[in-house]
């Protein structure tokens, strides 16, 4: 009987021993997974705080879509802003390969697409210059890539061959 109620308190102190390291390593476990929660809660605050506000500017910077109507529009806008006529007497962007997309006429530009738009227009240097800048400044990400100025004579208007890529994001 002695033998077996010190078998007992054996196995009872071993179970004891056992749970007391299974409940340690438990409570280190949720430390850690309490540490990690309140390490993700920060980085949701600073998120919501500091970069969700921005996420409408970088999608109308750089588009999932071409929205070539409200670039061409925009364009339209800056162009009667800066009192250069006639922004698209003559336009051309690529020709659309396959079915018309959201990122159809667009090119492979690095790890964007870009929407070239060639277009001519009439001015003084001066509407030039404040167009150009105008272009560059647009909400949305935009260049000009080439600039050829033709001036048939002193008094007549410059007339400007523009291409502006417009980017978008695949």
């Amino acid at each position: 009987m002695i033998a077996g109620g010190g078998y007992a308190y054996y196995f009872a102190t071993q179970q004891l021993s056992s749970q007391s390291q299974q409940l340690a390593t438990d409570q280190a476990e949720t430390q850690t997974a309490s540490a990690q929660i309140t390490t993700l809660e920060v980085l949701e605050s600073n998120y919501n705080h500091n970069v969700a506000p921005y996420l409408s500017i970088v999608d109308a910077a750089i588009p999932s879509d071409k929205n070539q109507t409200e670039i061409l529009a925009q364009i339209e806008r800056i162009a009667q802003n800066d009192g250069v006529q006639q922004p698209f007497k003559s336009i051309s962007m690529p020709a659309p390969t396959g079915l018309p997309s959201d990122t159809s006429q667009t090119l492979k530009s690095g790890s964007l697409l870009v929407l070239p738009i060639s277009f001519e227009a009439d001015g003084t240097y001066e509407q030039l210059q404040a167009f150009t800048y105008d272009l560059e400044t647009l909400n949305r990400y935009t260049n000009v890539t080439s600039l050829a100025i033709n001036a048939a004579n002193k008094t007549s208007p410059v007339s400007y061959t523009f291409t502006v890529n417009a980017y978008v994001y695949p």
